[in-house]
């Protein structure tokens, strides 16, 4: 089974309808594939995006296998684990280094448009279950496109 960031697309597609990268999860494929040696928060998202993709492919396969789910109900038991991934993950940082790293799970994206619009549609996705309500105060939307608005890099 591969766990791949091009195959764990329940959150983030990071390729268009017609094969063309829209945007990078891992900060860590930067500078050769050393990028997540250089910034603490780029290996931190790095992580993250590790076990949300684990998370993705590992439930699609369970499921597979077990042949009793619908596409909906796989759906919803991955974006469910996702989202306590990102409770967990958030809950032992302060409300600004929270943002940040939501903000960088998106930062690498083509233009800031698409950042922007990928981030709300994995917020949404991500408060959509009542398994793990994220604090609103981390999810805030308005806040947290300020900040994607003036960090996104428009690689």
């Amino acid at each position: 089974m591969r766990v791949s960031p091009e195959d764990a697309t329940t959150l983030i597609r990071e390729f268009d309808d017609a094969g063309q990268r829209r945007l990078s999860k891992l900060a860590g494929t930067s500078v050769g594939n050393f990028g997540g040696f250089l910034d603490e928060t780029w290996r931190k998202s790095d992580i993250l995006w590790g076990r949300l993709d684990g998370a993705d492919r590992l439930i699609h396969r369970a499921a597979v296998d077990l042949e009793r789910a619908s596409p909906l109900e796989i759906e919803d038991l991955v974006v469910r684990a996702q989202a306590g991934i990102v409770e967990q993950t958030l809950a032992n940082l302060g409300d600004d280094e929270a943002r940040d790293m939501l903000v960088e799970c998106v930062i690498r994206a083509k233009t800031r448009e698409d950042g922007r619009r990928e981030l709300c549609r994995m917020l949404d996705r991500l408060t959509s279950t009542t398994a793990a309500p994220l604090a609103s105060s981390i999810v805030r939307r308005s806040s947290i496109a300020s900040r994607i608005a003036t960090r996104t890099t428009g690689a």
